[in-house]
């Protein structure tokens, strides 16, 4: 491939040994698609009253889960704090499949799962100034509070404005140099 393609970075101090060539930041772009895929067919499932809505969560949850195991974040204590809530946010997710708390514990499961996706969206806006990504952490923190205390009119509309946010942020994120991590 052209090296024009590529943001090469040295390991900073203290951070160990890291390997992360082109080929895992492809596939952290690629997993990344299902973000805001997943945000549109749950928007479209609420705005249309048509049952994709699970797909979407699903699909979403899948995006966070895979990106937040292929991103690249130098800081261990930050990548264990956006894996934590999106593991622990899809399996209360999941109780909730199980358990009759079905209307509190989903909206909750999600909102956890959005710390995460707040976490991927915001080292994503430090590291790379995406504008989207300072946007989106405070929309997903309003999204799971309106699904949480049941304020759908509210959720839907937020729901939309954050698949539109997320929709942007991954296409600003595509059109970035793959990133290559240079051994010394």
């Amino acid at each position: 491939m052209d090296e024009s393609n590529f943001l090469h970075y040295k390991i900073p101090e203290g951070c160990g040994p890291i390997r992360y060539t082109w080929r895992q930041d492809r596939l952290y772009r690629a997993i990344l698609l299902l973000i805001p895929a997943g945000l549109c067919l749950a928007a479209a499932g609420f705005f249309w009253n048509i049952a994709v809505l699970p797909w979407g969560v699903g699909l979403w949850d899948a995006g966070v889960l895979g990106s937040a195991l292929t991103i690249l974040i130098w800081d261990r204590k930050v990548k264990r704090i956006i894996v934590t809530s999106a593991v622990v946010g899809i399996v209360v997710q999941l109780l909730a499949l199980f358990l009759p708390l079905s209307g509190f514990l989903l909206p909750l499961g999600a909102g956890i799962t959005a710390i995460g996706a707040a976490g991927i969206s915001g080292k994503e806006a430090h590291c790379f100034a995406i504008r989207e990504g300072w946007w989106l952490i405070p929309v997903y923190a309003f999204t799971a509070l309106t699904f949480l205390f049941q304020l759908f009119a509210a959720g839907r509309l937020l729901l939309a404005v954050t698949a539109i946010l997320a929709t942007s942020f991954t296409v600003r994120k595509l059109l970035l140099p793959l990133i290559v991590v240079d051994e010394e």
